[in-house]
C-alpha cells in the first residue's frame, strides 16, 4: 500500500512563460502512482504541465492574490484545498491584516464554496512563531 501524503512543490520557474523556458517536460518524470498526492507552486494558477495528473493546491501567497484576477481563480477553482500565505512574517504582512483577510475572504471561501483551508505557513524562527501566535489570537 502506498501512503499518499506528499505535495510536490513545483516552483513557478519550472513552467515555461514569457522570457522563461522553464523545464515543463520534467513533470512527465514524476511518478504520480507513488507517494505524491498533490502539487503546489506558491501561486493561484495551475501549472499547465500538470495536466490533471494530481490535485493542485492553489495558494494565497501574498496579499495580491486576494484581488482579481488571482482571487477569482481561487474562488472559482475546482480544487478542494486552498493554502493561505507562505511566510507572511517575511513578506511584510501583519497578523492583523492577515486575520482580517482570513475572516473577510477565506472563511466565506469555506462557507460558500466548501473549500478546506490551510492556515499561514510562517518561518521557523522566533519572528515566525510570534507572528503565528499573534494571528491565532485574533
Amino acid at each position: 500500500m502506498v501512503v499518499k501524503k506528499r505535495c510536490l512543490l513545483w516552483d513557478w520557474t519550472n513552467s515555461s512563460g514569457p522570457g522563461n523556458p522553464g523545464v515543463p517536460w520534467a513533470m512527465d518524470s514524476v511518478n504520480f502512482d507513488g507517494p505524491i498526492s498533490s502539487v503546489s507552486n506558491w501561486n493561484a494558477w495551475i501549472p499547465p504541465e500538470l495536466k490533471g495528473r494530481a490535485p493542485y493546491r492553489p495558494m494565497v501567497h501574498l496579499e495580491k492574490e486576494l484581488r482579481a484576477p488571482e482571487w477569482d481563480w481561487i474562488w472559482n477553482s475546482d480544487q478542494p484545498i486552498i493554502q493561505y500565505f507562505n511566510e507572511p512574517d517575511k513578506n511584510n504582512i501583519s497578523p492583523e491584516r492577515a486575520a482580517q483577510a482570513w475572516y473577510d475572504q477565506m472563511v466565506p471561501l469555506r462557507q460558500q464554496r466548501g473549500k478546506k483551508l490551510v492556515g499561514p505557513a510562517v518561518s521557523s524562527d522566533d519572528n515566525g512563531k510570534n507572528w503565528l501566535a499573534d494571528f491565532m489570537n485574533r
